[in-house]
């Protein structure tokens, strides 16, 4: 009998002998609450599955990103820039012309539903998960049809590390806002999107982000 759950991706497609050497050379850890399994500057080797739980991941005391049952995670999660601070999102453009940007104030709270993968952690309802309420996530009106470009000229920084931090920043607040928004770096754009996939990559454009010029 395997100990390993091959029917989802991208196990699923694995071959049998494949499939072999992966249960191999997986080991099943537990891991007691608030246990730290990755840190910057810790050399990580290990692809993790989450089997039954929750991980989280934490930058300077903000919660970056939960990953749950199925949910993989490696030493790349720790690329990403720091964050800069709360600075004010670029002006948008949208399809109604209105230019205008919903919101997230109390106002625009429209309630709570059960959490689904891919789900912003910044939505995550962590009172209502503590009073054992199960884990939900808030749900709040936002203007249909805004869209939202971070580009590298509109950061307010000549310095280019800070540029990625705003960047950062700004790509992690879009999120959280349920705003439509694209990234636009020097030789790269990626298209407008919303959810963590989207997140992750525009994340990832900018951890890479000058890299080869870097090593050279």
């Amino acid at each position: 009998m395997t100990r390993f759950d091959f029917s989802h991706p991208p196990f699923d497609l694995l071959s049998d002998s494949e499939r072999q050497r992966l249960e191999a050379a997986a080991d099943i850890v537990f891991f007691a609450e608030d246990t730290e399994i990755m840190a910057p500057g810790r050399a990580v080797d290990t692809l993790f599955i989450v089997i039954k739980g929750m991980v989280r991941e934490v930058g300077d005391d903000e919660l970056i990103a939960v990953f749950r049952e199925r949910d993989t995670f490696d030493a790349r999660a720790l690329v990403y820039p720091k964050p800069a601070a709360t600075i004010p999102l670029p002006a948008s453009t949208t399809r109604n012309g209105t230019g205008a940007i919903s919101g997230m104030g109390d106002e625009d709270f429209a309630g709570l539903r059960s959490y689904a993968a891919g789900d912003t952690p910044q939505r995550i309802a962590w009172k209502a998960f503590a009073r054992e309420q199960g884990l939900q996530v808030k749900q709040f009106s936002a203007l249909q049809g805004s869209e939202l470009w971070l580009d590298w000229n509109l950061a307010p920084s000549e310095d280019p590390e800070q540029k990625l931090a705003i960047l950062a920043r700004w790509v992690l607040d879009s999120e959280v806002q349920g705003l439509l928004y694209g990234l636009r770096l020097p030789g790269i754009e990626l298209p407008l999107d919303r959810g963590a996939a989207h997140r992750d990559e525009c994340l990832r454009a900018l951890a890479l982000f000058g890299l080869d010029s870097k090593n050279t």
